[in-house]
């Protein structure tokens, strides 16, 4: 607790979905939705697991939401039909 009082505001996350009003108000979102662009993921899963657009249900614009692209391990950042989630990350090579 803040005993100033100061920052109080601020620090409070009055739709418990895991961002403070200070992070929802930069990301752009509602203070009091958890899931403000009603896709399925919470705004901080938007903002901070997944880095997908917290105001748009589908980031990649590909007809599939984001929530529903996760549930069906798709990369809601990636418009091909194939992409999968997580992404694969490239091959080690020790000669780079």
């Amino acid at each position: 607790m803040n005993v100033n009082n100061i920052g109080d505001v601020c620090e409070s996350d009055s739709d418990n979905d895991g961002l403070n009003e200070a992070e929802e108000n930069k990301a752009g979102t509602d203070i009091l939705k958890s899931d403000t662009d009603n896709d399925g993921l919470t705004d901080r899963e938007e903002v901070k697991v997944y880095k997908t657009n917290p105001l748009q249900a589908d980031s990649d614009n590909d007809t599939m939401n984001d929530g529903d692209e996760i549930q069906n391990r798709r990369d809601p950042n990636n418009s091909s039909a194939n992409a999968p989630w997580p992404p694969t990350p490239p091959a080690f090579s020790p000669n780079k």
